[in-house]
């Protein structure tokens, strides 16, 4: 195997935990919003705010440079597949 490749299959098995915790963070935070009955805005605002500030805890702790964005940029994603995908729905 070449140098470049078992580099980048050591940095795949290094990152996989960390992405691990951000899935379960991302996974606990959707399954909050989708709970019934809805939360109220003030619930999803402090829910998010706490899950992101655990995050940012975890890539402090673990020394991961430019990764405490991660979790806003995933519901980022998330909330604009939700929005371009409920205008059809209601037609």
């Amino acid at each position: 195997m070449s140098y470049a490749r078992n580099i980048r299959r050591r940095q795949q098995r290094e990152g996989q935990p960390h992405l691990m915790v951000l899935g379960k963070l991302l996974g606990d935070f959707y399954e909050f919003l989708s709970k019934c009955p809805q939360p109220t805005d003030n619930e999803v605002r402090n829910n998010f705010i706490s899950s992101n500030n655990k995050w940012k805890q975890y890539c402090n702790v673990h020394k991961l440079m430019n990764s405490d964005h991660l979790f806003v940029l995933n519901v980022q994603e998330a909330w604009k597949r939700h929005t371009q995908r409920l205008p059809k729905e209601q037609q």
